[in-house]
C-alpha cells in the first residue's frame, strides 16, 4: 500500500472509499489545493486532496499540496493560523487517546 495518495472529491469520491479502506481521506475547502486544468463550468465544487494511513500522512501531504497556483482561478493561499493547533501536536494526545 502506498503510505500518501492524491484524489479527487466531488460528492465523497475521497472521503468514502478512504473510510471504507480504514485509511484518512480529506476533502479540503475549495482552492487550498490548486487544480490547473479543471473546467471552470465545475466551479470550485470539485476539489483536490490528500489520502493517507494517519491524520498525520494526510495532513503531510495537504502541506505540500496547498498553495496557489495561476492557473487555477479558485486557487488561494490558506490561513495557516488555523492549522495552529496541530503544530507540535501528537493526534493521539489531542484527541483524549
Amino acid at each position: 500500500m502506498m503510505p500518501l495518495a492524491s484524489g479527487s472529491d466531488y460528492g465523497g469520491s475521497l472521503r468514502t472509499p478512504a473510510g471504507f479502506c480504514g485509511v484518512v481521506g480529506i476533502r479540503p475547502s475549495p482552492g487550498i489545493v490548486a487544480a490547473e486544468g479543471r473546467p471552470v463550468g465545475l466551479l470550485p465544487f470539485s476539489v483536490l486532496g490528500p489520502m493517507g494511513r494517519t491524520v498525520d500522512d494526510a495532513y503531510l501531504l495537504l502541506q505540500a499540496q496547498m498553495g496557489v497556483d495561476p492557473h487555477d482561478p479558485f486557487s488561494t493561499a490558506p490561513d495557516m493560523d488555523l492549522f495552529a493547533p496541530l503544530r507540535g501536536q501528537p493526534i493521539l494526545a489531542a484527541s483524549g487517546r
